[in-house]
């Protein structure tokens, strides 16, 4: 029998998106207006994560019929990428998918209540100094160690910069999120000022790499920002203990962190965008090198 969401379901997870197809490298508006006013154009899909059905792709047996119809169970994907997932199952797995409908979740967060500083024309204006395959300054960037590296324009528009940094990691910047530009020079690549921050991310597991994501909350300017934002932590947190089983992380005091960065340390990122600090004696947790 197969397990078909209820239209409850499919409305809130085609919200939860802001309507835009959760695949990062599709990201295209499902939603949009008719020629006759009273109608409008829907070309998105409730997609399963695991199958509906018994033999269907990515069908988890150990499900319910509840957990199956559920929205977690959920994906929402133009009709391309919807076909595309079911057809190449290995390539597009439950960890993919779910990792997909997370980051897309948390742009649309982002996204919401926030207006672009720039009409169509001063975005024009201003990006049309951006040329593909140009090298840009993105700021702020966490950790700061990457605030003076370049990241390279591969696409862009008046709504959207797609820029890539050396580790071939692609990131999609809405206009909406540049809150100021400052032209190139002869001596300098131009900057991109942000509303927020770009953030590493680190991977968790020896197979698992970090990627960049665009965070709402920037870091404090000055020292106390330096390493972007804290999440503190007690000794005995049972995820910071995991971290320190799993990566051979150890806690390190503030006053040596930009030493034992040079020595081949890296502060650990979580899943939030934030790195650990101890409560009882304002210390920070380090990684070694990957």
């Amino acid at each position: 029998m197969r397990e078909e969401f209820p239209g409850s379901v499919k409305i809130v997870v085609a919200d939860r998106t802001g309507n835009v197809c959760s695949n990062p490298d599709c990201r295209a508006h499902t939603s949009g207006p008719q020629a006759d006013p009273a109608r409008a154009l829907n070309l998105g899909v409730v997609a399963h994560i695991t199958a509906a059905s018994p033999g269907g792709p990515r069908y988890d047996p150990a499900l319910t019929s509840e957990q199956r119809s559920s929205a977690e169970n959920a994906i929402w994907l133009c009709q391309n990428c919807a076909k595309l997932v079911d057809n190449d199952p290995t390539q597009f797995t439950v960890d993919l998918m779910r990792d997909w409908k997370r980051r897309v979740e948390e742009e649309a967060l982002c996204h919401i209540g926030k207006t672009s500083p720039f009409t169509n024309q001063q975005r024009y204006s201003l990006f049309n100094d951006l040329q593909k395959y140009v090298k840009v300054h993105m700021r702020p960037v966490i950790p700061l160690e990457h605030e003076q590296a370049d990241f390279m324009i591969v696409e862009w528009s008046p709504d959207n910069i797609w820029v890539n940094k050396d580790s071939g990691h692609h990131v999609q910047v809405p206009a909406t999120w540049v809150r100021k530009v400052y032209a190139s020079t002869d001596s300098a690549p131009a900057i991109l000022l942000l509303d927020g921050r770009l953030q590493w991310i680190s991977g968790r597991g020896p197979s698992v790499q970090g990627v960049w994501r665009l965070l709402p909350d920037a870091p404090s300017p000055g020292p106390d920002g330096q390493f972007g934002i804290e999440r503190i932590v007690s000794m005995y947190d049972p995820e910071a203990t995991e971290l320190q089983e799993q990566f051979g992380c150890q806690w390190v005091p503030c006053g040596v962190v930009s030493y034992a960065l040079t020595q081949g340390m890296h502060v650990f990122y979580g899943a939030d965008g934030r790195y650990f600090r101890m409560m009882e004696d304002n210390r920070i947790q380090l990684s070694p090198t990957p």
